[in-house]
């Protein structure tokens, strides 16, 4: 049986400014942050609740200043 694998397309992100009425609006965002693995690769994932929002960051090291560049982006 031959194992036959599709190649994954890229994914492009494009980062927005945000409107200055959100910012305004929601100025103090609760945000909780954790480390995932996936197939022993770290990423850094936050999650916002009040918003609904959650992002993904691939990160090269747990070191605390490369997390908390990841966090800021």
């Amino acid at each position: 049986m031959q194992n036959i694998s599709k190649k994954s397309s890229r994914v492009v992100t494009t980062i927005h400014e945000l409107p200055t009425e959100i910012i305004q609006q929601h100025s103090t965002i609760p945000l909780e942050a954790d480390i995932m693995y996936i197939n022993e690769i770290p990423f850094v994932i936050t999650t916002s609740w009040s918003i609904h929002f959650c992002t993904a960051e691939l990160i090269k090291n747990e070191k605390s200043a490369t997390i908390a560049m990841a966090i800021n982006r």
